[in-house]
């Protein structure tokens, strides 16, 4: 089953963030964030932010600020909001692009 994301993506010659539809497996989070192993961010009480573990040992030339509720936090690599459940399944994410781009900062290594 896809389930719709917002993509905060790094790897392209200018970073940018757009919409998604992305299978809702293991597989389908490990080809939308572009990494092996992912960790997840919670930035509301409904939507995680699901990132690179492994974003600092590799050689991104960008990078993103992502500021929350809970403040703001550095991340290297790309980034995908998903929303989730009381069940903690992963579900279609609830903001919009323009809500995530007024919280994301590039900056560039």
């Amino acid at each position: 089953m896809k389930i719709k994301a917002i993509k905060i993506d790094v790897q392209t010659t200018f970073p940018s963030i757009y919409l998604i539809e992305m299978e809702n497996d293991l597989d389908g989070i490990y080809e939308a964030v572009g990494c092996d192993i992912f960790e997840r961010v919670n930035i509301s009480g409904k939507e995680d932010l699901l990132i690179d573990e492994e974003g600092l040992l590799k050689d991104y030339k960008w990078g993103f600020s992502f500021t929350s509720e809970f403040g703001a936090m550095p991340i290297m690599g790309n980034g995908v909001i998903v929303g989730f459940n009381e069940d903690g399944e992963y579900i279609d994410c609830s903001s919009s692009l323009m809500e995530i781009c007024r919280n994301v900062k590039f900056f560039f290594i």
